[in-house]
């Protein structure tokens, strides 16, 4: 939960996060080497957040192999090829993840993360239709809604964009899609994914 939230702060220290993320992944592999839910968090964690993209895809195919069940194993495992450039597989894995989770407290994250690999592999729509489910199922969650907006303006749907840029601007009055292109354009992650290569060129009124 403290890795979570860590990289969910925007006024902490960089490199001091990054040294309590890399403890606190530690200290958890250590206390349970064999258990395929803490490998697979720290697969995340160490993927999504560290960049250490080597380190995280061992650990999830690890997570899979103790438990080949595990949605959450499966779900970063995909993430992870995702953020290696294997877009087809990791949208697969996620995709299967998803459809094996209905509700719970990962279903969040792990649609999240389906989201995002089908959006990076291409298929927009289904991506723009997880995102939309999850704006019904978690609206609080406001990370699927950047790329919501950014999948709009791809699909060619400006009116849905601004009024949900609209709504972002409530609690970030500076939020724009400009800055969202430039985030996916510029992400380590992300740089090759049909997201960042192909961001919408046009970015609607003065609004945006």
């Amino acid at each position: 939960m403290r890795t979570f939230l860590l990289g969910e702060s925007s006024d902490v220290c960089g490199l001091s996060t990054r040294d309590e993320m890399h403890e606190l992944i530690n200290k958890a592999e250590e206390l349970d080497t064999l258990n395929s839910v803490v490998l697979s968090l720290a697969a995340f964690i160490r993927s999504m957040w560290l960049l250490d993209n080597a380190e995280a895809l061992e650990l999830a195919r690890k997570s899979n192999q103790l438990n080949p069940a595990n949605a959450l194993g499966i779900a970063y495992l995909g993430m992870v090829h995702t953020h290696l450039g294997d877009f087809e597989t990791g949208y697969t894995l996620t995709r299967k993840a998803n459809r094996l989770i209905v509700r719970g407290t990962t279903k969040s994250s792990i649609a999240y993360v389906a989201m995002r690999s089908a959006a990076c592999a291409g298929h927009l729509s289904e991506a723009l239709a997880i995102g939309e489910q999850l704006g019904r199922t978690a609206p609080e969650f406001i990370a699927p809604k950047h790329l919501i907006g950014l999948l709009y303006l791809k699909c060619d749907q400006a009116e849905k964009a601004e009024e949900l840029l609209i709504e972002l601007r409530r609690n970030d009055p500076d939020y724009s899609y400009d800055r969202m292109i430039d985030v996916y354009r510029a992400s380590p992650l992300l740089k090759n994914s049909d997201i960042a290569i192909n961001a919408p060129k046009h970015v609607f009124g003065p609004i945006g």
